[in-house]
Parts: structure tokens; sequence; C-alpha cells
């Protein structure tokens, strides 16, 4: 009894040798055992010996308790797994690499030569008065169409027999920009000729000679060239030595990733420069050097139908009409548009009849939405581009004219910078030389709308 005694005096003795060297114990004492008597959890907290750093709460210990507390003490649970938010692929970059209508040119302006056809329809300029002879003398917007000899009746405007007003140009006045013209179907009195307004519209037939003629006015069409400029397109993408050896919290976030980032956004960049870009020789102030930039095919395509900010019926079967009429293009045409005019059509009766349920084509891996009017088939597909100043608009294009020229085709180079001592990265350079080129301007047309 009195050894037991002994004992418990014994470590009474030392608990309060302790206690009262706690700070010289806790220096030499190892590790393990200071924390033992001295930290949060061990025998002496127990014993509420020493406080301890941290952050006292009140009640019970709830999530809320925790979040609100200065210590940053839940861990956030993501997903290592990163997503990949793209707003759309790029169907025009596509279709040009997909369709094989490449042309390597030799030459950074490129383009090409076109020959178009004899026109047929002219413009009277000056309205005439009812003629006492069988003959008038027209001014006309262009003049060069015609040739002696040649053959024409006028628009709206009735000759004597009830028929359109038939007439035979037997001089020409090149100078004046007028025919001279005989009446093929006169009236039995004067006036033999009727008024024609200005702005009437002449239509050209075919020449009439006598038995003896052997030979009539030559003409010949010469072709005239359009070019564009093929501009230098270049991204890159690089990483420090150091970052490429850090543990990421994102599994899948490396260079790849980063590769794969910056082709896509290199396709973008050179999807918006075919579809708005501006042909132009600019001279950097900085580099001392010229940039050729090129016409996107908005810029390049002349012809154009406005569409009211209300579409009705009439005018969206107007809208169809002109994308195929007056042109020997294909009978299947795209139509890029931005959200804003795709919504507007969907409100048209006549667009709802023609757009078949559900149907849809896949070209390219490209999905259009199928619609069959009555001049020709429409594949739609809303273009992510087509923001702020498009947003109501769209651009409906031939594909079998259109031609990407290429300079420089595509191309990457890897960069290893660390090794020539310039800095500590590596990388890889995507570099592309070409430019959009429209043949057959008469295929493609713009989809505009009023201004606001």
């Amino acid at each position: 009894m009195k050894k037991n005694q002994k004992i418990l005096g014994g470590i009474m003795l030392l608990l309060a040798v302790a206690l009262t060297l706690g700070g010289v114990f806790s220096e030499i004492l190892p590790m393990e055992i200071s924390q033992f008597l001295y930290g949060g959890g061990g025998f002496m907290a127990v014993l509420g010996v020493a406080a301890g750093a941290g952050e006292t709460v009140q009640g019970t210990v709830t999530h809320e308790s925790v979040e609100s507390a200065t210590t940053d003490i839940h861990e956030l649970d993501l997903d290592p797994v990163m997503v990949k938010i793209r707003p759309s692929d790029t169907p025009l970059d596509t279709i040009c690499r997909e369709m094989g209508n490449t042309r390597n040119t030799k030459s950074i302006e490129t383009g090409g030569f076109e020959i178009g056809t004899r026109e047929i329809i002219d413009t009277v300029t000056t309205a005439t008065t009812a003629s006492a002879t069988k003959t008038v003398t027209l001014v006309v917007d262009n003049v060069d169409m015609w040739t002696k000899n040649s053959t024409l009746f006028v628009h709206e405007v009735p000759g004597g027999d009830g028929k359109l007003l038939g007439l035979f140009i037997y001089e020409l006045d090149v100078s004046n920009s007028s025919i001279k013209c005989l009446t093929l179907n006169p009236a039995v009195s004067s006036p033999f000729i009727p008024v024609i307004p200005a702005g009437s519209k002449l239509q050209r037939l075919g020449s009439a000679v006598n038995e003896l003629t052997a030979q009539v006015q030559a003409y010949s069409i010469l072709p005239s060239d359009r070019t564009n400029n093929c501009q230098i397109f270049m991204t890159l993408v690089e990483q420090g030595v150091v970052e490429g050896l850090a543990k990421k919290k994102v599994s899948n976030l490396d260079f790849s990733t980063f590769r794969e980032q910056a082709i896509w956004d290199f396709k973008r960049e050179i999807e918006s420069s075919y579809l708005f870009g501006t042909k132009s020789k600019a001279f950097d102030p900085i580099s001392k050097e010229t940039i050729y930039t090129c016409d996107g095919l908005w810029n390049q395509i002349d012809k154009n139908f406005e569409l009211p900010n209300t579409i009705t019926d009439d005018k969206y079967i107007d809208m169809t009409k002109y994308i195929f009429e007056d042109n020997n293009g294909s009978p299947r045409k795209i139509l890029f548009a931005g959200n804003g005019l795709i919504a507007d059509m969907a409100k048209s009766a006549q667009f709802q009849r023609q757009l078949e349920a559900g149907k849809t084509e896949v070209i390219y891996g490209i999905t259009f939405n199928t619609i069959k009017t009555n001049f020709g088939e429409l594949l739609i597909k809303p273009h992510q581009l087509f923001k702020e100043n498009y947003y109501n608009s769209g651009i409906a294009l031939d594909p079998s004219f259109l031609s990407k020229e290429v300079y420089e085709k595509l191309q990457s180079k890897k960069m290893n910078f660390d090794e020539t001592g310039v800095r500590r990265s590596t990388g890889e350079r995507l570099l592309e030389h070409s430019c959009p080129f429209v043949q057959n301007l008469p295929a493609h047309s713009r989809i505009t709308r009023p201004s606001a």
C-alpha cells in the first residue's frame, strides 16, 4: 500500500513539474511527446491544460457555423474532369476544307477571271412623246448591249395590234447612248408609236437581216478579273516547363488541352475572316511591315435582298425566288443565318409548310435543316458568328462556286524555347496563308434587314 502511494506521489510530482516547465518541455521533448502532452486531442488537452490555436464556436457545431468561421476547413468536391465549352462549330471553314475546292496559288493577291453573258434587259432613261412617224429614238442605260439589226419589245407598252410594242434597231448612236428604232407593229393611224415612259424595260430579241446581207455588226465580251488577298493566320500555344510539371486539380488539363482549344479558336478566327473580313494592304506602324488581309464572303457578294422586319409569306417567297433566279448556280444552296433571321422566318406559314418536319441532312459532319422552296432547295444552318449587326441577316451560298485559295497550307511547328535559351517553355505554332474567293457572283446572295 505504501509502495503504491509512493508511485502515485511520484506521478503527481512529475505532472506538477510538467505544468510548471511546459514551455521548456515543448522545446526539449521530442515532437511526438510534446504533441501528446500539449496538442489538441492529447492527454493534456483532455485535462484542459492548454487552449491551443483556433476559433471558438458557441453551441452545436453545424455546417453553417463552420462555413462562417474564418478557418477554411471544408474541401470543395469538384469534378476533376474539365468540361470544354464551345459555342458552335465552324461550318464554313469545314465546308471549304472538305469540298476540295482549293487552289494552290503562287501569289499573295489571287483570284480569277470571269466572263459573263450579253445582257438582255435595258432601261429607257428619257421618256418619249407619241410619234407621228413609225420611228422613235430611245435613250437607254446600256447602249453597248445593242447592235444594229437587233429586235426588241417594250414591256408594258402596247403596239398598234394590242401586243407589246415591237421595235427594230436600224442605227446606233453610242455617243448619245441612244438607239434609233422602227416599229414592227405600228398603229393604223398617227400617232403610230405611243409614249414610252422613262424606266420602261426593253428586252433584246434576235437580229433580223435582209436576204442579201452577208455580215452584221460584230461584238465580243471580254473577261474581267477580281482578286482577294491571302491572309496569314497564325496562333501559338505555349506552356512553361515548371507549369507542365505541376500537379493539377483538373485531371485533363495539360498541354494537349491548351493545344486543342487553340486549334478550335484558330479555326473560328479563320471562319470570322472568311465571312466578314476586309481586303486591305496595310502598313503596320510598329513593325514597319506590310500586312495583307482578305475580303470575306459578305464583302465579295454584291447581290442583296432586303427582307422587312415583319416577314410575310409573300416576302419570304420573294426571297427564295431571288436566291435562285437569274444565275446558273446549283439548285441546292446553303443559307448561314443569324438566329434572329431564322426565328423571324419561322413565323411565316409558308416557311413552316416548306420545312419538312424534323428533316435534317448531315453534310461533312454539319447538320442542316432542309427547306424545299418552289425554286430550289435551301440547307439552313444557324451560324453563331452572325451577331450584333448580322444577327438578323444571312448569306446564301452556292458551294459549287466557292474556292479556297491557299498560298501556304495549314501547318504546325513544334517550338522549344527552352532548348534555344529564349525562355523555359515549349509550344506549338499553327499557320495558314489563305483566303476565300467567290466565283460566279450572281449565284450567291446576302439577306439583310432594315436598320433599327
